[in-house]
């Protein structure tokens, strides 16, 4: 018997191989499990990514300015008469990703994040109605074609 053959253990590379395929697949499970805990833990992050990687594949642009109640987001894109879509409360511009994609060719669309929602600010705190009107407001007011438009804005909420 050589030097070689006795310094192996019993199974030799067949134990070393189940010992990689082990390790492997305790890394998989462990990932899964994470991954189940985020998305547990945080579901409207996820939803809210998802559904804003949509809008910039719509070739909507992200955009923001500052206003009296803090720095507001919006996407916007398209081409024609103006038409503004207000999510509800609790929600974000990304939730109109299903329908971006048919109103482009024929609309200049609006897709604010309400103030206190999505990348808008206040990002806590109270939210009074009369903070998410002057926002809007002050956002209606920024872009020429809509105060061109004097006042004829399709709102859809």
């Amino acid at each position: 018997m050589t030097r070689r053959s006795r310094n192996r253990l019993p199974g030799g590379e067949a134990g070393s191989a189940v010992t990689w395929v082990v390790g492997i697949l305790l890394i998989v499970v462990l990932a899964g499990l994470a991954g189940v805990w985020y998305i547990r833990e945080n579901p409207l992050a996820l939803y809210e990514r998802t559904t804003r990687k949509e809008l910039e594949k719509a070739d909507m642009q992200l955009r923001g300015f500052d206003s009296s109640v803090g720095r507001l987001a919006y996407w916007g894109g398209g081409e024609g008469p103006p038409i503004v879509l207000l999510h509800g409360v609790g929600d974000q511009a990304g939730a109109f990703q299903g329908i971006v994609e048919s109103l482009l060719p024929d609309f200049r669309v609006l897709i604010p994040d309400l103030p206190g929602h999505g990348d808008s600010e206040p990002a806590e705190g109270p939210l009074s109605m009369h903070v998410v009107y002057q926002g809007l407001e002050e956002l209606l007011g920024l872009d020429p074609l809509y105060s061109a438009n004097e006042g004829k804005v399709l709102m859809v909420v």
